[in-house]
């Protein structure tokens, strides 16, 4: 799919969500153009994962819509263009890292040699060449998180969404992990949105905004 540069790659107008009689998002817009890097912030239980969950499409809004225009108009190949980076890693345990990053791969038609050669650069970029055959058991929690974002990585989605992807990780791991998300939207021309409580990654990013009562708003740089 040809896409112009300068297309929203998401665009979410009036949402509303509710968890039985608890609001979460109240008539909440966002609009992620290409090549933006945005860090949401709030306090926990303020909503951050229910938006991003709204934005990959895994979860209907009650009220509002939400549109894909610079991503793939074909809902099962969309999906394969945006990559979700959730706060456990869900691994599958009976599978080697390197199998847990190639599978997502393969279940979309890429060869074995493509899956493979993709595989190795994601885990050789968040530094687990040497885990590639660990299983998930033999991996440190961190670690697992770290596979988790290869696999993430290794998909080059146009939209990553990633919720409180370094807070298993030490800093210098999730200054890494970060940036190595940034590069990946970068190559790809697409958007990176980061739900963190974090205020000094947060502050790497270019945009931020904040969830509070439901509703999102700019916020300051850090």
């Amino acid at each position: 799919m040809t896409t112009t540069a300068a297309a929203p790659v998401v665009v979410a107008t009036g949402l509303h969500v509710r968890y039985g009689t608890t609001q979460v998002l109240a008539d909440t817009n966002l609009t992620v153009e290409a090549g933006a890097e945005l860090a949401v912030t709030g306090r926990s239980g303020s909503g951050k994962t229910t938006l991003l969950l709204v934005l990959a499409g895994l979860l209907p809004p009650e009220r509002g819509t939400v549109r894909w225009p610079g991503l793939d108009p074909a809902p099962v190949r969309r999906r394969g263009e945006i990559g979700l980076v959730f706060q456990a890693p869900s691994l599958l345990p009976e599978l080697t890292a390197a199998q847990n990053v190639a599978l997502p791969l393969r279940l979309r038609g890429s060869t074995v040699e493509a899956a493979g050669a993709a595989t190795r650069a994601a885990l050789g970029t968040v530094g687990l060449l040497d885990a590639a055959d660990a299983l998930p058991a033999q991996l440190s929690g961190g670690m697992q998180q770290r596979v988790a974002i290869a696999r993430v990585l290794a998909g080059t989605p146009r939209l990553v969404l990633a919720d409180e992807p370094t807070g298993a990780l030490d800093r210098d791991s999730a200054f890494a992990v970060l940036a190595a998300l940034r590069d990946s939207v970068t190559a790809t021309g697409g958007a990176l949105v980061v739900a963190t409580h974090d205020d000094e990654l947060a502050g790497l990013l270019a945009g931020r905004a904040v969830i509070d009562e439901g509703r999102l708003r700019s916020g300051a740089r850090s």
